[in-house]
This record gives structure tokens, sequence and C-alpha cells, in this order.
């Protein structure tokens, strides 16, 4: 009987390479998510510093120019931080539709190799039955030059 040979060996190939893909996918948005969340941290830092800075200030008596100055730059900061926070939240459903994709790739991935784990299972019971009827005539051609 002929060695075994699964019929769809190229596809279960590309369906590991797309789970890989999908994983390099997945890692890349979430460093992307990662980088976003940090440039967060460091505007929500830096918004609070200006904060304290301001209020210390404000004992020393500061001008209304520079006041307005350091109001119009809380301002600016503020309208960063909505924005990284839009970004933020981009990058995650990204990292969330990332992750859905590697389930799927993972799944299509498992019911093509179910196929070759039954196909090769059927393959091996037909070699046993095979080399079991092999042995049966075997032990009668022996039977019949005994007798």
């Amino acid at each position: 009987m002929q060695k075994f040979r699964f019929r769809l060996a190229t596809l279960l190939k590309m369906r590991h390479m797309e789970e890989e893909q999908a994983q390099l996918r997945l890692a890349e948005a979430m460093q992307q998510s990662f980088n976003e969340q940090e440039k967060l941290r460091r505007l929500t830092g830096k918004f609070a510093d200006n904060i304290n800075a301001l209020q210390s200030s404000q004992l020393a008596c500061p001008t209304i120019a520079q006041l307005k100055i350091a109001y119009n730059y809380l301002d600016k900061l503020k309208e960063e931080i909505a924005r990284q926070k839009k970004q933020v939240n981009y990058a995650e459903q990204c990292c969330r539709q990332r992750q859905k994709d590697l389930e799927q790739a993972v799944q299509a991935r498992k019911v093509v190799e179910k196929l070759h784990e039954k196909r090769r299972r059927e393959y091996l019971s037909k070699l046993g039955r095979e080399e079991q009827k092999l042995l049966d005539e075997m032990g009668a051609l022996f039977v019949a030059r005994k007798q």
C-alpha cells in the first residue's frame, strides 16, 4: 500500500502561515496600543505638572498675561489629551479586531488539522485491515501446505 498522503497538506500549511501572520498583526497592534497609552500617560502627567506649577505660581502673584499663557497651554494640553484618548480607543479596537482575526485563523487551522487526523486514522485503519488480511491469507496458505 502506498504511503499516507494528505491531499490538503498545502491548505494546512497555508492555514499555519495565516495563523502566524495573524499573531504578528496582533503583536503589532498590541505594541501600538501600548505606545498610545504611554503617550496618554505622558500627556496627563504633563497636564498635572502644569496645574501644580500654575497653582504654586499663583502664590507669587503672576501677571494676567502669564496666567493667560498658562491657561492657553493647559487648554492645548486638554485638546491633545482628548485626541490621544481617541487614539487609544482606536488602538484598542484594532487589538480586539486582530484578536478576533487570530481566533478565526486558529479555528480554520484546527478544522483542517482535525480532517488531517481523521484521514490519517482512516489510512492507518485501512492499512491494519490490509495487513491482517495478508496475514490471514498467509496463515491459510501455511495451513493448506501442511495438509
